[in-house]
């Protein structure tokens, strides 16, 4: 029997649920933090990308279903986070964690 194993050497982490003041306050250890919001107009993942063309850490901000609210993107932006958006297309929380980290994978890490 043959193991199909990823090759992978680091396990990206997922964090639980956390109150969001706490979030933005937590010290992270990151080149980039982003905040998806679906009413952000200007920022992409490749407008980061063409800015920021090797990255080896980031932290992902995913919202709850219904997401982030302006004074939320706000605090978040003021944080030091980067605001993005996905697309035109509004995702559901879970679907939007798989899409980010593809879309992340394929621009700065080994998926593309």
């Amino acid at each position: 029997m043959r193991l199909a194993l990823s090759g992978r050497t680091r396990i990206p982490e997922i964090l639980e649920v956390w109150e969001f003041s706490r979030f933005l306050c937590e010290p992270w250890e990151c080149e980039l933090k982003l905040l998806l919001w679906e009413k952000e107009l200007e920022g992409s993942l490749l407008r980061i990308r063409e800015q920021r063309p090797h990255l080896k850490s980031l932290l992902l901000a995913i919202g709850p279903e219904g997401g982030f609210s302006t004074d939320e993107a706000n605090q978040a932006r003021q944080g030091g986070f980067r605001l993005i958006r996905l697309g035109k297309r509004t995702l559901r929380t879970e679907t939007a964690a798989i899409a980010a980290l593809s879309a992340v994978q394929c621009l700065w890490g080994d998926l593309g």
